[in-house]
């Protein structure tokens, strides 16, 4: 029995069979040219992150070492709060990560085809 799934993206349902994507995904990712595109974004996107999270770490490290002149510092009252940022920018997007993979249903209301009807249309619930 194939199963298939509608997400509900604004007035639209877009539908989704799970052997359609096996069959598609099973060809070479050169015959896919928008994942080509997309893989190599992905890719550019996690260098730059990288290369930016350095920048970063290094840019704080330098700006509380003892060697760098005064003027150039983080005043040690503000220390804590720019540390407490810094954490944020790193672990927030990380969740948010977690939550879209793990909890779809949170973002786009998955809809099985029990509970729409034959014409796509989300059945109105009954009071």
């Amino acid at each position: 029995m194939i199963t298939s799934t509608h997400i509900h993206v604004g007035p639209k349902f877009i539908p989704f069979l799970s052997y359609q994507a096996k069959t598609v995904q099973a060809k070479s990712i050169f015959k896919r040219p928008l994942d080509l595109l997309f893989v190599l974004y992905l890719c550019f996107a996690a260098v730059f992150s990288f290369l930016r999270v350095l920048g970063q770490i290094t840019h704080i490290g330098s700006s509380v070492h003892s060697r760098t002149p005064y003027i150039y510092r983080i005043p040690s009252s503000v220390r804590p709060v720019v540390y407490l940022l810094n954490l944020l920018l790193l672990i927030v997007p990380q969740v948010m990560a977690w939550k879209f993979v793990y909890y779809p249903n949170y973002f786009a209301n998955v809809v099985s085809n029990q509970e729409s009807s034959t014409n796509g249309q989300l059945k109105k619930k009954q009071r």
